[in-house]
């Protein structure tokens, strides 16, 4: 089955067992690291959360555009037990379109929002529970464009550099936005006494 979940608010999810550090094993559950998976959905990074949840007995907060499959209720028990290794989650904007991609500050401001609500704070960001890792696994890619004859004419060439562009555009919010998203929370929610 997988895990039971409580929806917060703005696609932040808190498994029934994030904050619960009791398991089978006395000496883990003394101190389990948390970290942060960027991508947490795709190939990678569900392999990657079930290796850092399982072998490394941390817990785990996920981050992605896709929602985890025991969130979409997907019967695939294949993904789903790999998904059941995250503690936490927090929903990544989409692009608008399939031309427009989120923005960086829709993407930083969700997913600082999220950290704020699944991280405890007990006087101020400066007390708050603190991530002992953040990693990033999050991308894609869009394809080369396919770009018009040297031949052609001047309306095709800027059409080609438009299309060209917008492949770019969407590569960069897939593939850097999310690094830039996780720094700016590095500031204030990643642990320094490490």
């Amino acid at each position: 089955d997988p895990p039971v979940n409580d929806h917060t608010r703005n696609g932040t999810f808190a498994f029934k067992d994030y904050d619960n550090d009791d398991d089978d094993d006395p000496e883990s559950s003394i101190f389990r690291p948390t970290v942060l998976v960027m991508g947490s959905s795709g190939s990678l990074g569900q392999v990657l959360c079930q290796y850092l949840s399982l072998e490394m007995r941390m817990k785990v907060i996920g981050a992605d555009v896709v929602l985890p499959t025991s969130i979409r209720q997907n019967d695939d028990k294949q993904h789903q037990q790999k998904e059941q290794h995250l503690h936490a989650f927090v929903e990544i904007p989409k692009p608008s379109s399939d031309t427009t991609p989120a923005s960086l500050s829709d993407i930083t401001v969700s997913l600082t929002s999220g950290l704020d609500q699944l991280l405890p704070n007990a006087d101020g960001i400066q007390s708050r529970t603190k991530l002992d890792a953040i990693i990033s696994v999050a991308g894609g890619w869009e394809g080369d464009p396919t770009l018009p004859s040297p031949n052609t004419t001047v309306d095709s060439l800027c059409e080609g550099a438009r299309q060209y562009a917008t492949t770019i555009e969407q590569m960069t919010s897939k593939n850097l936005y999310p690094l830039l998203a996780a720094g700016y929370v590095s500031n204030y929610f990643l642990n320094d006494q490490h």
